[in-house]
């Protein structure tokens, strides 16, 4: 049988529930036409036409009342009449959803079958659907045109189509909620302009409500540029004498600004505000009222632009005052007005946002504009910016006015608790709990009012309490999840604990550091794994950071078998992950507190437990898993747990860890960049090794670091704590060298200020002071004089500005210590007692500090060195004595140095009370003062 072109394209549209008209404006332009299979295939089965009605709750009323009756089998060989539907009660209300399905219902309804009172009803029916403002709502508003489209393409003779039905389609998408609502609401308003413009259907010219709906469905779906093309178009047809569609010409100017409002791009939005005010020269009726520059004013507030966007939005909100001042009625400033400019001092983050904000709710009373919650809010939000307790105590006045115009809300209490969370303030705790006390108390007296503490309110009062850190911390925030248990067991299901909140209780165990916190924190995480077995409720189910805070807590336990715990933690938390968990994925941060677990037990075997760890997120990263990429902190740690080990080869150790991470920086793992702890961590551990040469490695380790600075390889540079560090393993070092090799450093360190010209690695005091103990403790001839060239060169720094180089008492004894143990024959011994002479009457003569018991006794150590046994030296050691006597620094080191400097008889010529038959001295015999 031959089909003619038009029996195809009627059979198309039947089947595939487009009109012929529809079809043909699509292959006009060039399209192909897309069967329900293909398009359910494209959109997804949420957007088929085919699938059962949806339940509408909604019920239209007729004028008069129909009566009830059931479909006849035989009734659609006849048109279908209302009497033939059972889709009214009795009240006279049409059931939407039942009506739905009849029309819908090909098989017992077959196109051409509708009945002119039945037709009539589509448009109620259409209304309905839109009104749900659901995406199933506009697919149904689409399927019941189609339905009409088939019914004229059958030649009923009763169905109709105009602009009214498809500006209905129109407002439905631009309702929906649907990311797509632009895309296919423009199909409408195209298949319209195709049918009015072919003469095939005059009824349904595109007229201005039509296209402002479009522009509204274009916002919907975010795509402000598209909204903006409807507009242009618009404006064309006007200038081409279509006249009507001026009406609504400054709706579709609102919408347009408020979609590029939407994305935060106020210039935009200013643009075609520009561009609405020179049409409104020649168009009296296209003018800006106050919703448009409202909208201006929330696309500052949202373009992210801080300060200029907070002014820009001030600005505005003036020029409306200014022009409503002046008699511009229409563009008196409202509460959003206001609102919005708060709003942009709020996300402004500016030192004053808060001053500016508040002084807007004085703006308003002088323009009679009464405040709104989202005003107060909105200042509130702003003064929550500055994190102090000023603010917070701001906040909680502002609240009070709020709570006494009855504007305050659960948010606005809410505001006020982050404020008093944020802010480092001992009042924090109490005045929240006497906050949501005063809720609680609202609520009860008045169970209409939005203020009842929920499951937010509480959880921000967890925090509080563990931050807190007050004796007892613990039980009050286990007594406050139990009591929003107990709520939500007797129906308040809005203060039942989440899995947010019972994390902060974990936490709270987590940090609080008590004996048994871990156990607990450990119980509760079971709690939550029982409580979602049996209810399967996902709000409280645990999470990645629900296992990763009870192995933190863990971490902080002093539990022998702390490390065996949080191992067994880890393997639940991988376990519930393949059980099915998406939420409970082990993450970067979970591998890192693993590594920390076994770094704080300072063990061997957990350093390389710790390593272990390590070695499995470097696999699982090369086998695609970025989310367990190895970062610094994970390097890092693992050295840490090698330094404490305490093992002979742990600084070798700690060096292989440091290559890997090298490798993996360069290799592209940016996370892995090596940082300053980093290099600390490394030298450290080669510092605290006893074995020869490590000194000698930390500090080649330090230059290589600034070679690779000089290179550019890094940005990380030594420091002065660095350099310090190693000057005084050095000192310590008690190598042959030692005095020479710290002295090097210290020159290199001058050597690097100068080039560099900043201070990070400027000689501080400690510096100073431990290349003068390194030469004090080296074993080289002329140490003496070296050591008082360094204070001196210490003094001199001081004196030039360098602040934290100002000299101290244990500089000028680390100079004497170098005397006392000079190396070398007569003429160094004299050379080095003229040094410790001059050095210890510079320091009485300086206002660098007093002599202390140590300066003393190094002294009386220098006189025994340097000085012969005999009457000078015992006349030297006696003035030394006298005078730590009246600086009162006597203690037993003093007298232990005195005993060896002096004969018994001397001793007992100055101390005559004191010294014993075997010529040692008994200092509960000396007089306290000393």
């Amino acid at each position: 049988m031959k089909v003619s072109g038009l029996s195809l394209a009627l059979w198309v549209a039947n089947n595939a529930g487009l009109s012929t008209a529809f079809v043909g404006s699509f292959q006009q332009q060039g399209f192909a036409v897309v069967s329900p299979a293909r398009r359910m295939q494209i959109l997804g089965p949420q957007h088929s036409m085919r699938q059962r009605i949806p339940e509408c709750s909604s019920r239209l009323h007729l004028s008069t009342i129909m009566k009830e009756s059931m479909v006849d089998d035989t009734s659609s060989a006849h048109p279908l009449q209302i009497d033939d539907l059972d889709v009214f009660d009795n009240n006279g209300g049409i059931n939407i959803a039942e009506m739905t399905q009849i029309l819908l219902d090909k098989g017992r309804n077959p196109p051409g079958s509708l009945s002119a009172d039945v037709v009539n009803l589509i448009h109620p029916v259409l209304c309905a659907w839109a009104k749900t403002a659901s995406i199933k709502g506009a697919l149904m508003v689409e399927e019941l045109i189609r339905r009409m489209e088939e019914e004229i393409a059958a030649g009923n003779g009763n169905a109709f189509l105009t602009t009214r039905q498809y500006i209905v389609g129109l407002d439905a998408w631009a309702r929906s909620g649907d990311a797509n609502a632009g895309v296919r609401a423009q199909m409408i308003l195209d298949n319209m302009t195709f049918l009015y413009s072919s003469g095939t259907n005059v009824d349904v010219k595109p007229d201005a409500i039509a296209y402002s709906a479009l522009i509204n469905s274009w916002k919907q779906s975010d795509a402000p540029e598209r909204a903006e093309e409807v507009l242009v178009k618009m404006n064309s047809l006007i200038d081409g004498g279509e006249t009507d569609l001026i009406p609504n010409r400054t709706n579709c100017f609102n919408a347009v600004i408020a979609a590029y409002a939407r994305q935060g791009n106020a210039l935009k939005a200013e643009e075609i505000l520009k561009q609405m005010i020179e049409i409104s020269e020649s168009d009296e009726s296209c003018q800006p009222v106050a919703i448009t520059y409202n909208s201006i004013i929330d696309a500052w507030a949202k373009s992210g632009e801080k300060r200029l966007a907070a002014e820009r939005a001030e600005e505005i909100l003036y020029s409306m005052q200014d022009r409503y001042e002046g008699g511009e009625d229409h563009l008196k400033p409202d509460e959003f007005s206001y609102s919005g400019v708060a709003l942009a001092w709020a996300r402004s983050e500016e030192p004053d946002s808060a001053e500016r904000a508040k002084a807007l709710l004085e703006q308003m009373e002088k323009f009679g504009v009464q405040p709104d919650i989202y005003c107060y809010n909105a200042v509130l939000a702003a003064r929550g910016k500055n994190n102090d307790e000023e603010t917070a105590i701001f906040a909680e006045e502002l609240l009070d006015d709020m709570v006494r115009s009855g504007t305050a809300n659960r948010v606005s209490f809410t505001v006020v608790l982050n404020a008093w969370k944020n802010c480092d303030s001992k009042k924090s705790l109490e005045r929240s709990k006497r906050i949501v006390s005063r809720m609680e108390d609202i609520y009860r007296d008045d169970p209409t009012t939005d203020v009842k503490p929920d499951v937010f309110t509480y959880t921000v009062l967890i925090d509080l309490y563990a931050k807190s850190k007050e004796i007892g911390t613990v039980d009050k925030v286990e007594e406050l999840l139990e009591h929003m248990f107990l709520l939500s067991d007797e129906g308040d299901k809005s203060a039942a604990p989440n899995t947010v909140t019972i994390n902060s209780v974990i936490d709270c165990f987590a940090k609080c550091g008590e004996k048994g916190a871990a156990e607990r924190a450990e119980q509760l995480l079971s709690r939550m794994e029982q409580m979602y077995e049996t209810t399967n409720n996902v709000s409280i189910r645990p999470n990645t950071i629900s296992y990763t805070s009870v192995m933190d807590a863990y971490a902080k336990s002093t539990d022998k078998e702390s490390v065996k715990k949080a191992g067994q933690i880890f393997s639940r938390m991988q376990t519930a992950f393949e059980a099915g968990n998406l939420n409970a994925k082990p993450n970067l941060h979970s591998f890192n507190t693993a590594i920390n677990v076994y770094v704080q037990s300072g063990d061997a075997d957990s350093a390389k437990q710790a390593e272990s760890t390590l070695h499995r997120m470097e696999d699982l990263y090369k086998d695609g898993n970025s989310d367990i990429k190895p970062n610094v902190i994970s390097y890092t740690s693992v050295m840490q747990g090698w330094v404490k080990s305490s093992e002979r080869d742990a600084p070798l150790r700690a060096e292989a860890v440091f290559d890997r991470m090298v490798e993996m920086y360069k290799g592209g793992n940016e996370s892995a960049k090596p940082n300053m702890h980093t290099y600390s961590t490394l030298i450290s551990a080669f510092l605290k090794s006893s074995k020869q040469g490590s000194v000698q490695r930390a500090e080649d380790i330090l230059r290589k670091m600034r070679q690779s600075f000089e290179d550019g390889t890094h940005d990380i540079k030594p420091n002065t704590i660095l350099i310090t560090s190693v000057c005084d393993a050095w000192a310590k070092s008690g190598e042959k060298l030692s005095g020479k090799k710290a002295l090097a450093l210290l020159d290199w360190m001058t050597e690097i200020c100068d080039k560099d010209k900043d201070d990070h690695a400027r000689p501080n005091a400690v510096t100073f002071t431990a290349v003068i103990n390194g030469w004090a403790k080296s074993h080289q001839f002329g140490k003496a004089v070296q050591a008082k060239a360094v204070l001196e060169r210490m003094v001199s720094a001081y004196e030039g500005g360098n602040e934290d180089a100002r000299p101290n008492v244990f500089a000028y004894t680390g100079v004497l210590n170098a005397c006392a143990y000079t190396i070398g024959d007569l003429p160094d011994k004299r050379d080095a007692l003229q040094i410790a002479s001059s050095t210890y009457k510079e320091l009485c003569a300086s206002n660098y500090g007093d002599p202390n018991h140590v300066t003393y006794g190094t002294f009386l150590q220098v006189c025994t060195n340097l000085i012969p046994q005999g009457p000078s030296r015992a006349s030297s050691v006696v003035t030394v004595f006298k005078k730590c006597i009246e600086d009162g620094q006597v203690n037993r080191l003093v007298i232990a140095q005195l005993e060896k400097a002096l004969t018994s008889d001397e001793l007992k010529s100055i101390l005559p009370t004191a010294v014993s038959e075997n010529g040692t001295v008994d200092l509960s015999k000396l007089p306290a003062e000393w």
